[in-house]
């Protein structure tokens, strides 16, 4: 059986694409992570991508993101009993992650076999020590972007 990975992309939660085509070789290289904890390089199973396209703030507040995640994870384990399903995301995607593969964990008890959490952002008001010291190490999301 194919894996099916649900990815959530980053970006923020306001900006991102399911199109980005970062998230097909991010999913590959943990998948053969995987592989290296199995004892074998080459593992790589056949891997089924659904990336989600989820409402971005500001225009869709909160909990919008949430609901699409957990609208693409029922859909996947409704009609995809068999398949082992795995929830990832980087950035944003990782906090979508966690929360989406939890509550579907819950609700499909069995059927979710992993989460991976991609450097998420768990803190998203950008009010910790670490944001302080580190908000101009990214240049591609300044923590006064996160601001807005």
């Amino acid at each position: 059986n194919s894996h099916i990975v649900l990815w959530f992309h980053g970006g923020a939660f306001v900006f991102g694409s399911a199109k980005d085509e970062f998230a097909i070789g991010r999913v590959l290289d943990l998948m053969k992570c995987q592989g290296r904890q199995n004892k074998d390089e080459s593992f790589a199973p056949p891997i089924i991508l659904l990336s989600v396209e989820y409402r971005l703030a500001p225009q869709n507040p909160f909990p919008s993101a949430i609901i699409d995640g957990l609208s693409a994870s029922s859909f996947l384990a409704e009609r995809f009993s068999t398949n082992p399903i795995h929830v990832a995301g980087i950035s944003a995607g990782g906090n979508l992650s966690a929360i989406v593969g939890l509550e579907s964990h819950r609700m499909y008890p069995g059927k979710f076999k992993s989460i991976v959490a991609d450097i998420p952002m768990f803190e998203p008001t950008s009010a910790t020590e670490s944001h302080r010291l580190n908000s101009r190490s990214s240049g591609i999301c300044p923590v006064d972007f996160l601001r807005w």
